[in-house]
């Protein structure tokens, strides 16, 4: 199962607005983007892509 979480955290308050808007993307096994401006909170939608199960490796966790 895989979990993403994404926080943006303000000063208590408000939020200062950057001065240049940038764009946060995810790629990989999950896919999505938005922009950030600093001025709110921001969710990003998010897609699952195709996983190659050539990929995929066996991993213990101890």
């Amino acid at each position: 199962m895989l979990i993403l979480l994404v926080v943006v955290v303000a000063m208590l308050g408000s939020a200062t607005k950057l001065k240049n808007t940038r764009n946060i993307k995810l790629q990989g096994a999950v896919s999505g983007n938005t922009n950030f401006d600093g001025s709110k909170d921001i969710v990003i939608d998010t897609e699952f892509n195709d996983i190659v199960s050539d990929n995929i490796t066996n991993t213990k966790r101890k």
